[in-house]
């Protein structure tokens, strides 16, 4: 038997592409299958109802936590045998085991330096501010943008503006940008997680939630913030906690490809592996028949080795071919 088992993990597993896997569906369409005339059974939920309303009842709260109690079993009865005459039931079993680890490290969280945050943060504002004011236009506005800088219609996108140049103002447009969204999404966008002990406690997904995060394809996601996300300015932000002294950054290097050429043992695969090279460069040279090309930065070899990161990630999972044309 299960010890610790994920019922959105189960029906992820069964369908990976059905479209709502929320409790409330699951277990309408549960129970319609299981009715001779094809209709569900009801899911109210009047604590919830009442509480969007501003009444806060205790008794129907708990009535709403029974529901879900016993619509959560029901499901888990009937996904269990499904697991298993799929052939599915060990991969259950190690995402669930995956999850256990998952629950541990979204409860310990992540220590935030909160006055460094909001003196950064303050500082970020501020340099917003002074570039606003040497510009004789909204930077917000793309419609300004476009005027003042001779764009008509065109877009106002980073790539349409790096095209002009050293033209006035189109550095101040894109710094500004670039600090703007670095104090909204993630200065600010942390603040607004960081709970009463200090930390932020992100939510690590192994299927698609309720909530949009998760990914098809079964690889980790972080939401609530997105710790997989935060960028090199912010990352100094989080502090380790004791036991620990120190927070460790790694990344898997090609780990897809690499278990591929291990189980089908593709010679050249296997060859540029020992090799040491990079796997998404070798695709872009064949598929985009280039050599040597400085693939470090943004330019042509940096687009052309995300052309050839796409492909690969494309055909290990599945997508069709035309996608990619």
């Amino acid at each position: 038997a299960y010890v610790f088992f994920d019922v959105l993990i189960a029906v992820h597993l069964l369908n990976e592409s059905y479209p709502d896997k929320s409790l409330r569906h699951q277990y309408l369409k549960l129970t319609a299958e299981q009715s001779p005339d094809g209709v569900g059974e009801t899911y109210e939920k009047p604590g919830e109802e009442a509480a969007r309303a501003g009444n806060l009842n205790v008794n129907l709260l708990r009535e709403d936590a029974k529901r879900d109690t016993q619509a959560t079993y029901e499901i888990y009865r009937n996904v269990v045998p499904r697991l298993k005459s799929e052939g599915l039931e060990r991969v259950a079993r190690l995402d669930n085991e995956v999850l256990k680890v998952l629950v541990d490290i979204t409860a310990r969280g992540w220590k935030v330096d909160a006055e460094k945050l909001e003196e950064e943060a303050e500082v970020l504002l501020r340099e917003c501010e002074t570039i606003t004011t040497t510009l004789p236009f909204n930077p917000r506005s793309t419609k300004q943008v476009a005027q003042y800088l001779g764009l008509g219609d065109a877009s106002t996108d980073e790539a349409s503006l790096r095209s002009l140049g050293e033209r006035d103002w189109v550095k101040d447009v894109l710094r500004y940008r670039e600090l703007s969204k670095l104090y909204g999404t993630y200065y600010k966008g942390l603040k607004k997680w960081i709970y009463s002990d200090g930390k932020v406690h992100s939510w690590y997904n192994l299927a698609p939630s309720l909530f949009g995060s998760g990914t098809v394809t079964g690889r980790l996601s972080s939401s609530s913030p997105n710790m997989q996300n935060q960028p090199e300015e912010v990352r100094h932000l989080f502090i380790p906690t004791p036991p620990c002294t120190m927070i460790l950054v790694a990344d898997s290097s090609q780990l897809e490809l690499r278990m591929i050429a291990e189980v089908t043992q593709d010679p050249t695969l296997l060859q540029y592996i020992k090799e040491d090279r990079d796997l998404h460069v070798e695709t872009a040279k064949f598929i985009c028949t280039l050599k040597n090309e400085p693939y470090g930065n943004k330019g042509d070899g940096y687009d052309d080795r995300f052309d050839g990161k796409t492909s690969n990630f494309a055909w290990v999972y599945g997508a069709e071919w035309w996608k990619l044309a």
